[in-house]
């Protein structure tokens, strides 16, 4: 069974991991905001509201090559969906 939320845009509330490989200061649980919106370490504002984890992924991985980190390994992690889910 794939973790919660693995193929699923991550919306407002929702909580993940970045595990970023061997930058321990970098690895850490993220909320999104009200305004669809993580504060990143080194690269700032990241937009992840209506985006899939594996495109946040590519993005973090794409911002922090472009003068911090040479070829990062980013994996995200779907800790906590606040989806709503109706049934009739």
């Amino acid at each position: 069974m794939p973790p919660v939320g693995a193929d699923t845009a991550l919306g407002v509330g929702d909580v993940f991991e970045v595990r970023v490989f061997g930058e321990q200061d970098l690895t850490g649980l993220y909320q999104v905001g009200s305004d669809g919106r993580i504060n990143f370490p080194l690269i700032g504002e990241v937009v992840v509201q209506g985006k899939a984890p594996t495109e946040v992924e590519r993005e973090i991985k794409v911002r922090l090559a472009d003068g911090y980190l040479r070829s990062p390994q980013i994996t995200i992690v779907v800790k906590e969906s606040k989806k709503k889910v109706y049934v009739f």
